[in-house]
């Protein structure tokens, strides 16, 4: 463990010889901070520290399942001071479960959900929304080439809203001032080059954006189409735009920095590349600066594909300023988070890497000129929501309520809420039944998401809903049906052809 002596530079290793690797580092209501990492090897499980405002542990919780792989994978602050943490847990029997947990400023657990999905759980981000609820994303792996996933939206209980499933991975979230929500993303495939000849598939990488409003409806969709692109994080720009920073992979995979600047629309307005021959630079995580520019993490290798580094850059006006060397805090880090803290500067996560391996759980301070930040001599008060804390404690997810959101939770919603015919030509007919008496709303988005029939129907007295709706001058292609009443909010597509 560092020793600290103030004015020493802000670094921090935790579990020197524990197999952890880093994966979160995040500011609390008291200027100290929640460090978590997970283990691929020995333990099998995940841990969090809380610490105050230098770094120095005040409290620890292992987090993990009976005889399972825990890995934690994303953690954003909630209101009342508690977290609420995502990750995966890989059984035995080689079925993935997703899981979900609150847990409030003491560290003990207030509630927590696993689900089932279908495939290895390989990205994960959570963002806090406005009414105290979270929104999530699950990127799934299906054998290496095949790539989707999930946002899930929850309110402040864990108790889903909506669920929209992507066909391509979603990588990061971001909720702007108006809580809307921001995926990012790439699609994976493989082109024939060739046409036909069966040594000439390579893969083929683009770089996919959505905007959300908060109950799930898409607001716009962007799609970078060139070759071996790959999104990491997106943010709003000024003028309305937005500004994904990603990579793309050139020979021996070597990645050069890539800035992806969107129109309103999701048009792509253009392509800006950092490309430095001698050295492969990967994006990892975009925030905005205290200044209101833009902070870029990085992945910093050198000549030697074990040799990681950290790269911080700020962008300013679309370019990418102080690029011209690397920022290296620390030998053979990997990074992981970064993330804004209440006095302007920024704190980082990674994981300490001895060749392959994650031997450590990393983090540091960087001041807003991207140095090393200090240590503070100033007295502060911690925790001061809670008596009498426990050190260490242990939180375990085996009891955790269990449903298989991705399959069954969907597979009873659609079950009461039919649409015929599809394709449709004149006209569709809607059939749901639940229903309470109130009114619901119905509304028919085209494929840019615009409204082209809104209207509002009742249902009868035992809660069914069985109406006809004309299509005269709707053009063919695919829709959106979206049928609201009170929290609930249904969606189906469907075809329409003239």
């Amino acid at each position: 463990m560092t020793i600290l002596s103030y004015g020493q530079q802000w670094i921090k290793t935790y579990c020197d010889t524990g197999g952890y690797g880093g994966v979160f580092a995040v500011e609390t209501y008291d200027k100290g901070f929640l460090i978590g990492g997970s283990a691929n090897t020995g333990t099998k499980n995940s841990i969090l520290y809380k610490t105050d405002v230098n770094g120095k542990v005040l409290w620890q919780r292992i987090i993990g399942t009976s005889g399972s792989n825990t890995n934690i994978q994303a953690i954003c602050t909630a209101p009342d001071g508690g977290c609420a943490i995502v990750g995966e847990i890989s059984t035995s029997n080689s079925l993935n479960e997703a899981f979900l947990l609150k847990l409030n400023a003491c560290g003990e657990m207030e509630w927590s959900k696993r689900f089932h999905v279908s495939a290895s759980i390989i990205s994960n981000h959570i963002c806090l929304m406005k009414d105290g609820g979270f929104v999530f994303n699950l990127g799934e792996n299906a054998n290496d080439l095949v790539y989707s996933g999930w946002v899930y939206r929850c309110d402040e209980f864990g108790n889903f809203v909506w669920t929209i499933h992507l066909s391509y991975l979603p990588k990061n979230l971001f909720v702007d001032d108006s809580d809307n929500v921001i995926v990012t993303g790439y699609h994976f495939s493989q082109f024939d080059f060739y046409h036909g000849q069966d040594n000439t598939l390579i893969p083929y990488n683009s770089v996919k954006i959505l905007k959300l409003d908060s109950i799930g409806k898409t607001l716009l969709s962007g799609d970078q189409t060139d070759y071996q692109n790959l999104g990491a994080q997106t943010i709003p720009a000024p003028g309305g735009n937005y500004l994904t920073c990603g990579s793309d992979a050139g020979n021996s995979n070597n990645y050069d920095l890539h800035l992806f600047l969107w129109d309103y629309k999701g048009s792509l307005i253009r392509n800006i590349a950092l490309i430095d021959p001698s050295y492969t630079n990967s994006p990892v995580d975009m925030i905005i600066g205290s200044d209101s520019n833009y902070i870029v993490l990085a992945m910093h290798i050198g000549n030697n594909s074990l040799n990681y580094n950290m790269k911080i850059m700020k962008i300013s006006n679309d370019t990418i300023e102080s690029s011209s060397a690397p920022f290296n805090f620390g030998f053979n880090v990997y990074p992981s988070t970064l993330r804004a803290t209440s006095d302007g500067k920024y704190i980082i996560s990674g994981s300490v890497k001895n060749g392959n391996s994650d031997i450590g759980i990393y983090a540091a301070k960087i001041n807003s000129s991207l140095q090393l930040d200090t240590f503070y001599s100033a007295k502060y008060s911690y925790d001061y929501l809670c008596n009498n804390i426990q050190d260490t404690g242990t939180i375990l997810l085996d009891n955790a309520p269990e449903k298989n959101l991705a399959i069954n939770e969907q597979k009873e919603m659609n079950q009461t809420f039919s649409i015929y015919p599809d394709p449709a030509r004149d006209f569709i007919s809607l059939s749901y039944s639940g229903l309470s008496d109130s009114r619901v709303q119905f509304s028919l988005y085209n494929i840019l998401g615009v409204n082209v029939i809104s209207s509002g129907y009742s249902a009868d007295k035992n809660g069914n809903l069985n109406q006809q709706i004309g299509l005269q001058g709707i053009p063919s292609g695919c829709y959106i049906v979206e049928l609201v009443q009170g929290n609930k909010r249904l969606l189906k597509k469907v075809m329409i052809e003239k």
